[in-house]
């Protein structure tokens, strides 16, 4: 198992381990939903156990998660300053949307408005659903 499906996999367990699971597991693995109702503790077993399954699905959903260079940490503090205070951090993720409408969407918004660059702060529970939805995207979805 590489890098971006551990974190990928301790995504999803943070969400299923949070106090708002039902609305952190968006996306949700169907061979774990039982006619609309989710089964938490078997996806939890699952987890726990690094089952093949849930990595499979894992790795079929999109965005896709990529294990980047670390010198792409120092060229995104010279793009934004230097942290307030000292951050090495031992990997660093990006995620890359497939050629979709939603990236069409956002290219177009970009050429018209422009773009910045930002972080985001959210905990870790918050980020299997943010990745699959957006940053407000992930509070608004029924599936």
């Amino acid at each position: 198992m590489d890098h971006a499906q551990e974190l990928r996999l301790e995504l999803l367990y943070r969400a299923v381990t949070s106090t708002k699971p039902d609305q952190l597991t968006r996306p949700f693995p169907s061979a774990f939903d039982n006619d609309g109702e989710k089964q938490f503790a078997a996806l939890l077993a699952a987890l726990e156990s690094d089952s093949a399954d849930v990595v499979s699905w894992l790795s079929t959903l999109q965005p896709v998660i990529k294990l980047a260079s670390p010198s792409l940490y120092d060229e995104l503090q010279q793009q934004t300053g230097k942290a307030s205070y000292p951050v090495t951090p031992t990997h660093v993720f990006t995620v890359h949307q497939p050629d979709s409408a939603k990236k069409q969407r956002f290219e177009q918004a970009k050429a018209t408005y422009g773009s910045l660059l930002a972080y985001h702060g959210s905990g870790t529970e918050c980020w299997h659903s943010i990745i699959g939805h957006g940053f407000v995207g992930h509070l608004n979805r029924s599936d």
